[in-house]
């Protein structure tokens, strides 16, 4: 059965079972599901801050201020919406002008789609992965030898491994999407945008926790020798 969290106010006090640092509060949702001793949650964005509630405080508190939590709850969860899952989807023309592959999404092996022509292919198809994160947002990621999608049983989660495990990110969907041969016509192209870095810094770290979000450019690289075909996502680049 899906869990949910129903905002209330109340004024009785509550045990405060644990404090976390969470960088949002999808993650203070999870950590809370995955605790049977929390009950509800309260979340301050400013300090990143999440607080698990236990049981109520028996002794009698005068002038207590009203406060709002979340409640861990199995019932009377909301049914969700297309506007609340895909929140933060802008349309992209490429995707649309794409194909979903749900039989060639693999998990549990490097590289998430196929790597090398399929049946009846003249060549290797132009895959990426398409993914809805736990903030109800589209990303995309690249789909080489680097990547990898597992279930992680600690998050209670999906998770797509990325930069040799270097990179990872909770997803509540992933699906395998095949750019046709001829579909360049059909996407936008964006110009880079020229931005000097205010300090030295290597094209990418190898040590981020999760991976780039919105704005990815993923080039597809051509087959090697093998007939293996690699796309990459490309986090920095510059004409020499």
């Amino acid at each position: 059965r899906a869990v949910c969290f129903i905002p209330r106010e109340e004024t009785v006090p509550r045990e405060g079972v644990q404090l976390l640092h969470s960088d949002s509060l999808s993650s203070c949702k999870l950590s809370c599901i995955r605790d049977p001793q929390c009950q509800s949650i309260a979340y301050s964005l400013p300090s990143k801050l999440c607080v698990f509630h236990g049981n109520e405080i028996k002794r009698i508190c005068r002038n207590n201020v009203p406060y709002y939590r979340l409640v861990k709850t199995q019932t009377g969860c909301p049914q969700p919406t297309p506007d609340g899952v895909i929140s933060n989807y802008v349309t992209n023309p490429c995707l649309t002008n794409s194909y979903n592959e749900p039989d060639y999404t693999f998990t549990n092996q490097i590289g998430i789609c196929p790597r090398k022509a399929i049946a009846g292919d003249t060549g290797p198809r132009y895959f990426f992965v398409s993914v809805i994160l736990h903030d109800g947002s589209y990303s995309a990621f690249d789909n080489n030898s680097g990547n990898r999608l597992e279930w992680n049983a600690t998050l209670n989660s999906y998770v797509v491994y990325s930069n040799n495990g270097g990179a990872y990110d909770p997803v509540y969907a992933a699906m395998c999407v095949y750019h046709p041969w001829d579909g360049e016509k059909s996407c936008r192209i964006i110009p880079f945008i020229y931005d000097i870095s205010p300090i030295p810094a290597q094209c990418a770290c190898p040590s981020l926790p999760h991976n780039f979000r919105a704005g990815k450019w993923i080039r597809f690289v051509p087959p090697d020798s093998s007939g293996l075909r690699n796309s990459c996502t490309i986090t920095a680049a510059s004409c020499l």
